[in-house]
């Protein structure tokens, strides 16, 4: 999915079809027929539970955070998907601390655990997440619970299958995507299982026309998992501080 935030620099149209070669036992080689099929995977997810890591590299490396956590993702409302849970372990740049924070919503209710401060921010607006949640918010991979989860994909002006990775004992294909507004670039990988995503590489110019490049890796990928009752509620965990002020 195209991001508006993401915004880089752009390469000129190539046919996708110039990529598509001849197919060799059940591999598919077609990359916009590879991200049809992610589409309608990701289209029938209904909730997603899935591990993350999180890293900046080339100059954004000295921007960006590290962050490591877990995901849990149910339906889309407006922009954003409607419920989640994301329990994520930061580490800015330059910094051997790890902050451990969790960030949900349960779509009426918006809030922020910062565990080391044993403080809960929780209002009915999601400016509640301040720079706090924002790192935890970062490790949504939204295309699972989004309406059109690769259609900017296959509407790209350039597609092109880089061949395979394995991601968390997952065999991927590896596929590359400019954009119509010649941009942004990303390279997705595809589970050849399930075919939904197992990781992505975003590059865009940052605002000094430095080259910026974010990478998410996720593993133990599970669609419909069985979760507790109301898991998005929020709770106050024992000896922890409620505040209804926005997180810092």
């Amino acid at each position: 999915m195209e991001r508006a935030i993401c915004l880089v620099l752009g390469l000129g149209m190539i046919p996708a079809a110039a990529y598509a070669v001849q197919n060799k036992g059940n591999e598919l080689t077609d990359p916009v027929e590879i991200l049809k099929k992610a589409d309608a995977a990701a289209k029938s997810v209904d909730s997603v539970k899935y591990k993350v890591s999180y890293k900046g590299s080339g100059s954004a490396g000295a921007q960006a955070p590290t962050i490591e956590g877990t995901v849990l993702m149910n339906g889309w409302f407006e922009n954003a998907p409607d419920k989640f849970l994301c329990d994520a372990n930061v580490k800015q740049p330059g910094s051997s601390e790890v902050r451990t924070i969790t960030a949900g919503s349960d779509t009426q209710t918006f809030y922020v655990i910062d565990h080391q401060a044993k403080v809960a921010y929780v209002d009915f607006v999601p400016r509640v997440f301040g720079s706090i949640g924002r790192p935890a918010l970062n490790l949504q991979m939204s295309e699972f619970v989004h309406p059109n989860p690769f259609r900017d994909e296959i509407n790209g002006r350039k597609q092109e299958l880089k061949g395979s990775k394995k991601i968390g004992g997952e065999e991927c294909y590896e596929v590359y995507v400019v954009y119509t507004n010649r941009l942004l670039q990303t390279t997705w990988y595809f589970s050849k299982n399930d075919f939904l995503p197992r990781g992505v590489i975003r590059r865009r110019p940052g605002p000094s026309g430095e080259r910026l490049q974010e990478q998410w890796t996720l593993t133990d990928v599970v669609v419909d998992p069985e979760v507790g009752k109301d898991p998005f509620k929020f709770r106050l965990p024992a000896g922890y501080t409620k505040s209804n002020d926005p997180a810092p």
